[in-house]
């Protein structure tokens, strides 16, 4: 189904009213939603390069295009017929392929949809997938997974519907049990990001929508290894500047996803005998509402002590895929052209916060006292 900008509107209302009480399906829809000639607005990824320290390129980081396709993946998650509400999706996994290298001269087709849905240990989780396309030609690809508590029935996947290769397990989460709104992609300038300003989305006239939350949201933007970070400064330590070593050539993690088991952080995070950080970042209270205005994911659970108490935070806590960004613009010039990252979110980060990244052969971890996500990179 081809959808415009302004089609997209309304999510936050949809998602709102989607805490109605009623009956719902036990199976997806069949609906998958697709954006032809979507453009990448250069003044809103000079923000989103800001906020989350990369450098400032026309290269698209892995994680942007995530941003770009959040609209269409809240319009799935706030649909009448979805087995279950948005606000209350804990994000638990994430795992992003880039196929060839993305610049922001170039017109990507995205498509959505949600697939593989399935029993976990706390209720259901599902899939949402989501796919660049260049002339035809897959340039990315992504899978979030989220979980609802909802409930802790069997379902399975709509009639006719392929399942997804992704494992039907996933560990428990350490996310809040329920989340408030988060809004769509936007583009904004870097003036407006820094502000908090509602920006535009980079395809046109988006809306905010309300959405899940991350299960550990993420480290702040700090500062980059070699870049600074929103509040101008340079980590504790700098990261090795040797390439990075991205896991055997042979790995070739799913396209449709992962549960995040296999992830492990022996010898990093910290614990007994693990490596020394290869940086460490003070993470500044704004960061929150840095990320929020130029993904769009407003959330108050990121950007207000209030909404943070509502659903059992003492303070505001970042958002999951920044720490996903920062990492990899940790990482910045050691990546393949072609990759897979693959993250487990873990414990949420309180702001403000000191955190630690490690990462030794392909695999890498962020950390504070606890561990908050968890990671590797593999050759694609």
């Amino acid at each position: 189904m081809q959808v415009e900008p302004g089609d997209l509107r309304g999510n936050t209302m949809r998602a709102a009213l989607g805490l109605l009480p009623r009956r719902r399906p036990e199976t997806l829809p069949e609906l998958e939603l697709e954006q032809a000639g979507v453009l990448v607005d250069r003044d809103h990824l000079a923000a989103y390069d800001r906020v989350c320290g990369f450098r400032l390129s026309d290269n698209l980081p892995a994680t942007y295009p995530h941003v770009l396709a959040f609209p269409m993946a809240m319009r799935i998650l706030t649909a009448p017929n979805f087995p279950f509400p948005a606000i209350g999706l804990v994000h638990i996994a994430n795992t992003a392929t880039v196929h060839r290298p993305l610049t922001a001269e170039t017109p990507y087709d995205l498509s959505v949809r949600a697939t593989n849905l399935r029993p976990h240990d706390r209720g259901r989780q599902v899939n949402i997938q989501a796919t660049a396309t260049v002339n035809g030609e897959p340039v990315w690809t992504s899978v979030s997974t989220y979980l609802s508590r909802s409930s802790n029935k069997s379902p399975s996947t709509a009639p006719g519907r392929p399942p997804s290769t992704a494992s039907a397990s996933t560990p428990p989460s350490t996310g809040p049990a329920s989340a408030s709104p988060s809004t769509g992609p936007a583009s904004a300038s870097p003036s407006t990001a820094a502000a908090g300003a509602a920006p535009s989305t980079a395809t046109g006239n988006a809306r905010s929508s309300t959405g899940p939350v991350d299960a550990t949201p993420s480290t702040g933007a700090g500062s980059a290894s070699s870049s600074s970070g929103p509040d101008g400064a340079r980590p504790s330590t700098d990261p090795s500047r040797a390439p990075l070593s991205t896991g055997p050539a042979g790995a070739s993690p799913s396209s449709t996803g992962f549960d995040g088991e296999s992830l492990s952080t022996d010898g990093l995070s910290g614990s007994e005998g693990g490596a020394e950080p290869s940086a460490v970042w003070r993470v500044p209270a704004r960061v929150g509402g840095d990320y929020a205005a130029v993904s769009g994911d407003r959330n108050p659970i990121h950007t207000s002590r209030i909404g943070a108490r509502l659903f059992g935070f003492p303070r505001p806590i970042a958002h999951g895929m920044w720490s996903v960004a920062r990492c990899l613009a940790a990482l910045e010039g050691r990546l393949p052209d072609a990759y897979t990252v693959e993250v487990r979110f873990q414990r949420p980060i309180l702001l403000p916060a000191t955190v630690s990244l490690a990462y030794d052969d392909g695999r890498f971890a962020l950390f504070g006292r606890k561990p908050h996500l968890a990671g590797q990179v593999t050759p694609a």
